[in-house]
C-alpha cells in the first residue's frame, strides 16, 4: 500500500520546463536541428513538420512526406547541397506541393546566416528561400502522449486515444506518466541520443486483462529503450538494434 500513496499523485511529479537550445554560430553547424517556419512564397500546411539536421558533413530529415539525406559543404557563410536522396512515398498534392518547393529551396541554398537564433538560407542574390526555428533535442521537460509501443513480438501496436499512455521527462533524471491502468515512476539518464531507463515502479490497481497486457507491454518497451530521437512533434524511442519501441507525440502545456 506504501508503493501505491507514494504513486498516487504521480501527476504532480513533473513540471514542463522550457527547452534550451545551445548558443551556435554558422560555424558549428555540425550537429544541429531545425523545423521550417518560413519557405518563400509558400503558406505552410499546417500539422505538417519539415525538418533538417546535420551531422558529420551529411544533412537528412523530413519534407513533410518524405525523409531525405544528403551531403553538404560550408564555408564561412556559402553553404551548398550535394545530390540530395529521398524515399518515394506519395502523399496529397498540398503535402507534394510544400514538399517540391522545400527541395528547390535547398538547391538555390547559395548561403546561410543566423539571425537571433533563426537559421536562415539565401540564394545567390542574398534573398531568402527558407528560414528555420531550432529543434529542441532534450528530453529534459519534456512531456509526450504515447502513440505506439513494441509489444515484444517483433511489432508495434498502436495506442488508442482513450489508453492514455503518456511519458514525461523531468530535469532531474526522473520519469513517469500514465501507464494505460496505472501510474509509473522511474529514473533516466540521457545524453546525445542514448538513454538508459532506470528501475520502474507502478501502482497496484487492477483492470481489464487486455489493458493489463498492454500496460505490461508498454513498460517492457520502455525498458528496452536504448535510443531516442526528436524530430518536431515526434519522439521515437529504439533498442540496441534499432527496432523501434516507443512512439509518441508532444503534449501541448495544457494537455490534462
Amino acid at each position: 500500500m506504501q508503493k501505491l500513496f507514494w504513486l498516487i499523485n504521480v501527476a504532480l511529479m513533473l513540471q514542463s520546463a522550457p527547452m534550451m537550445v545551445a548558443a551556435m554560430s554558422v560555424e558549428s553547424l555540425d550537429g544541429s536541428a531545425w523545423i521550417l517556419a518560413e519557405l518563400a512564397g509558400e503558406t505552410l500546411l499546417d500539422d505538417v513538420a519539415v525538418t533538417l539536421a546535420f551531422d558529420g558533413g551529411r544533412v537528412a530529415g523530413s519534407d513533410g512526406c518524405n525523409r531525405f539525406q544528403g551531403a553538404y559543404e560550408l564555408e564561412g557563410d556559402v553553404l551548398s547541397f550535394g545530390e540530395i536522396a529521398s524515399t518515394m512515398m506519395a502523399c496529397p498534392e498540398p503535402v507534394m506541393r510544400q514538399a517540391r518547393a522545400f527541395s528547390d529551396a535547398l538547391e538555390r541554398t547559395h548561403g546561410v546566416r543566423l539571425d537571433d537564433g533563426t537559421l536562415i538560407f539565401v540564394d545567390s542574390d542574398d534573398v531568402t528561400v527558407a528560414s528555420f526555428d531550432p529543434q529542441p533535442r532534450d528530453l529534459a521537460g519534456s512531456r509526450w502522449a504515447v502513440t505506439g509501443y513494441n509489444n515484444g513480438k517483433q511489432a508495434v501496436v498502436s495506442v488508442s486515444a482513450d489508453a492514455s499512455m503518456t511519458l514525461e521527462f523531468d530535469d532531474v533524471g526522473n520519469l513517469g506518466g500514465s501507464a494505460g491502468c496505472n501510474p509509473y515512476r522511474g529514473s533516466y539518464t540521457a545524453d546525445d541520443g542514448n538513454i538508459a531507463v532506470g528501475i520502474v515502479a507502478t501502482g497496484m490497481r487492477a483492470c481489464a486483462e487486455d489493458v493489463m497486457a498492454r500496460e505490461d507491454a508498454f513498460l517492457k518497451a520502455l525498458g528496452r529503450s536504448k535510443t531516442f530521437r526528436i524530430e518536431a512533434d515526434r519522439l521515437e524511442m529504439r533498442n540496441e538494434e534499432g527496432a523501434l519501441q516507443i512512439a509518441a507525440v508532444r503534449r501541448d502545456d495544457d494537455t490534462p
